[in-house]
């Protein structure tokens, strides 16, 4: 029993974690892969999203439904901040967490859809083009899914987030993150793909390489 308690906790503390684990690994291969993608990402995790969030709950404050009890849960990093807070009660209209993982997946599916709908290289193989259809389709459910179930889970389970300040939260950040997104490409991002699921469309020298045999003639 004691495992299954340690195994459950580390679950919640992960779970509760995601978007502080999320936006460090995209700092780590930011600054590992260098690629261009990654990095904006991880700029607008780091930057962009905090800002859009203090900026709404200075419009939001005042709403029904957008309060939830102060506790260690509803906020991103927990902490001693429930001894400062006047009233017991944070603006979650939206959460930082909503907004952290809306727009982490709302990037992510941006690329993977721009991915898919991209034009075919001339020279490409048939099997190239399909590869690449399948694993940005693959993604963009995948992504999807785990969101809806993420939410779902954050909703219903943590009593951290009410309906209305998640729909807040999915109106504003999924633009945000397809907004953000675009920046990436207008600042040299290469199609701002952080799968490297381009690199399947540049053929390769063996691809048009056809096998010779050479015979000495008697």
């Amino acid at each position: 029993m004691e495992i299954i308690d340690t195994l459950n906790r580390a679950f919640i503390m992960f779970f509760l974690g995601i978007p502080v684990i999320m936006t460090t690994l995209m700092g780590f291969l930011s600054i590992s892969l260098l690629n261009l993608g990654v990095i904006i990402l991880f700029l607008g995790q780091l930057l962009i999203v905090p800002i859009a969030v203090i900026i709404l709950h200075m419009v939001t404050w005042i709403l029904p439904g957008t309060h939830v009890a102060n506790s260690d849960i509803a906020m991103l990093i927990p902490s001693s901040y429930e001894s400062i807070v006047t009233g017991g009660k944070i603006n979650v209209a939206p959460s930082y967490w909503i907004a952290h993982v809306v727009f982490l997946c709302s990037y992510i599916f941006s690329n993977a859809l721009k991915v898919y709908n991209m034009d075919p290289v001339k020279t490409n193989t048939a099997w190239r083009i399909m590869n690449r259809k399948a694993r940005s389709k693959m993604i963009m459910i995948l992504t999807a899914v785990i969101l809806t179930l993420l939410i779902l889970i954050r909703l219903y389970t943590t009593q951290a987030e009410t309906v209305f300040g998640t729909i807040i939260g999915l109106a504003a950040f999924i633009p945000l993150g397809y907004g953000w997104y675009e920046v990436a490409i207008k600042s040299g991002a290469q199609n701002g793909d952080i799968f490297g699921i381009v690199q399947q469309m540049i053929p390769s020298i063996e691809d048009d390489t056809q096998a010779s045999l050479c015979i000495k003639a008697k």
